[in-house]
């Protein structure tokens, strides 16, 4: 297939989401700058078993070389941005047609995947200007030699809502959210034989259960506390966690609020009444002082973040830095959002320490 397909069926003037059309093919080739194989693909999935607001299925896509050595090192990478709620709606209006949070709804599947496309550094107008999306961190995976999953989360809720285990208040907010049971339909499809079958997501190259890493991105590092919290998973079958310019503690929007209004009401959306009264309940920095990882965590930041207060991921910098091995703390001194995914010697730096220890040069 072309590998210029994606500018043919995603314009650059792509926005409303909803306009786009549908993204229909299952396998295309992954080409990015810095890549050492001709033979990367990026293959969708679509899962009839979770299921969008707007009633679409939800997707994950794989990256992988065609080809791959036997028993590939596999990541779980959750995006960025997936936060969205329902402002108002008038009365006889359905919630999904009222005011969201964001301008463009984030509640949609076109969204996702093309949150996914942008992650990639494939998606030719950004939809998050705070960030800069080259698409180094899937390359420098690649390079590795390593499979990937994305899920694509097209529900808006901070990877938080599980709809078996852990379902969102549908009756109230009128639809239901399922970030979480996507990100663990990626997990248990590494991790338990034959699921991957059973709901239409086989990987087609061999991967090694026993390095399996998550990777959280912006606000896709609270996914991974989410998956790592969840009651069917086993933290053990976790090799490292990766994460970059995450809001770890919720606190931080919490405590003020003449900056982050808007953001505490989403959150309280989602995480239930009592978020206020303990709102890091949810947070690598507990996880961590509750001994549940034991396993390497790298983080990358900057205090200079402007999408997110300071104050979220300082003291899990803090507490990673003081601790010392098996983490490693990587301080960016320039101001931006999601770094490994934009300077590619980082990223292929960051790959090589969660491969096998190698010290970033700093």
């Amino acid at each position: 297939m072309d590998r210029r397909l994606l500018l043919l069926v995603l314009p650059g003037c792509f926005q409303p989401y909803q306009d786009l059309p549908k993204l229909d093919f299952s396998e295309m080739s992954f080409d990015r700058p810095g890549l050492n194989t001709s033979s990367a693909v990026v293959r969708a999935f679509d899962l009839d078993t979770h299921t969008c607001p707007d009633g679409e299925p939800a997707r994950i896509y794989a990256v992988y070389a065609e080809g791959a050595a036997e028993n590939a090192p596999v990541a779980v990478v959750l995006h960025s941005g997936a936060f969205d709620y329902i402002v108002s709606y008038e009365d006889g209006e359905e919630p999904l047609d009222g005011r969201n949070y964001r301008t463009e709804s984030r509640l949609e599947r076109p969204w996702a995947l093309a949150k996914v496309w942008e992650t990639f550094g494939m998606l030719p107008t950004p939809i998050d200007p705070g960030e800069e999306n080259a698409g180094t961190l899937p390359v420098a995976m690649l390079n590795a030699g390593w499979v990937q999953l994305y899920p694509a989360n097209c529900w808006g809720d901070l990877w938080h809502f599980d709809a078996e285990s852990n379902p969102n208040d549908s009756a109230t907010e009128g639809f239901e959210r399922d970030g979480l049971g996507l990100a663990m339909a990626a997990v248990r499809t590494i991790t338990t034989p034959g699921y991957g079958g059973e709901i239409g997501l086989e990987i087609p190259v061999s991967i090694d259960v026993s390095r399996m890493f998550l990777v959280g991105l912006g606000d896709g590092g609270r996914g991974v506390t989410e998956v790592l919290s969840h009651p069917e998973m086993d933290p053990s079958m976790v090799t490292a966690v990766l994460l970059d310019s995450t809001p770890d503690l919720a606190s931080a929007y919490v405590d003020d609020p003449s900056a982050w209004f808007d953001e505490i009401v989403g959150m309280e959306t989602i995480y239930g009444e009592g978020f206020r009264e303990d709102p890091d309940a949810v947070s690598v920095l507990s996880l961590i002082e509750a001994g549940t990882v034991t396993f390497p965590v790298g983080l990358v930041w900057t205090p200079l973040d402007h999408t997110i207060p300071p104050a979220a991921t300082a003291p899990l910098a803090a507490a990673m830095a003081a601790a010392g091995e098996p983490h490693i703390v990587v301080e960016n001194q320039g101001s931006g959002h999601v770094f490994t995914n934009s300077d590619p010697v980082l990223a292929e730096a960051m790959v090589a320490w969660l491969s096998d220890g190698a010290l970033p040069d700093e």
